[in-house]
C-alpha cells in the first residue's frame, strides 16, 4: 500500500448510530476500533459499510462466533455483526475490513467484553466506491451509552 494510515476523528459512542465518512477512494485498508463501547440494550453490534448511494444494509455475508460458557454462532445478512448482546457492558476489540477488488469488501476481526470473545467475518460488495463506515446495532433502536469509536485507513 502507498498510502500513509490515516486515522479518523475519535467519537464518542452515543446515539443509535456512530457515522465516519468522507473516507478516500484510495483507501484499500479500514481497521474500526471500539474502546469499551457499550450500550443500553441486548441488540449485537453491527458495522455498515456505505458509498455515495448511503450506507447499505443488505446483502452482506457475516458471522459471529461468540464463546460465553458455550460457544455459539450467528450470521447475519444486513451488517458484520461484532460484539455486544449484553447491557451496559464495555466492548473492547477492532473490525479489519479489506478492498479484494471491484467494490468487494472482505472483514475480519475480534472483540472482548472482558466476560465474553467474539470473532467476526464476513464480505460485502458495495454498489459504488467506500466513502463511509456505521457502528449500530441489529435492532437499529439501542442507544450507545459508553466508550469511543475511530477508524484508521490506507
Amino acid at each position: 500500500l502507498s498510502q500513509k494510515i490515516t486515522s479518523g476523528s475519535i467519537q464518542t459512542a452515543t446515539g443509535t448510530a456512530v457515522d465516519f465518512t468522507g473516507i478516500p477512494s484510495w483507501a484499500k485498508k479500514i481497521i474500526v476500533i471500539l474502546n469499551g463501547v457499550s450500550s443500553n440494550g441486548s441488540s449485537y453490534f453491527l458495522i455498515r459499510l456505505g458509498d455515495s448511494g448511503g450506507i447499505e444494509a443488505t446483502s452482506y455475508i457475516s458471522t459471529l462466533t461468540a464463546a460465553f460458557s458455550t460457544v455459539s454462532t450467528s450470521s447475519d445478512t444486513t451488517g458484520f455483526r461484532i460484539c455486544g448482546g449484553v447491557a451496559a457492558r464495555s466492548n473492547y476489540g477492532l473490525l479489519q475490513i479489506c478492498l479484494i477488488g471491484a467494490d468487494n469488501w472482505i472483514a475480519s476481526g475480534s472483540f472482548s467484553d472482558a466476560t465474553n470473545n467474539y470473532i467476526s467475518a464476513g464480505s460485502k460488495t458495495l454498489s459504488g466506491t467506500l466513502d463511509k463506515i456505521q457502528l449500530t446495532t441489529v435492532n437499529g433502536t439501542d442507544t450507545f451509552d459508553c466508550g469511543s469509536i475511530n477508524i484508521i485507513y490506507q
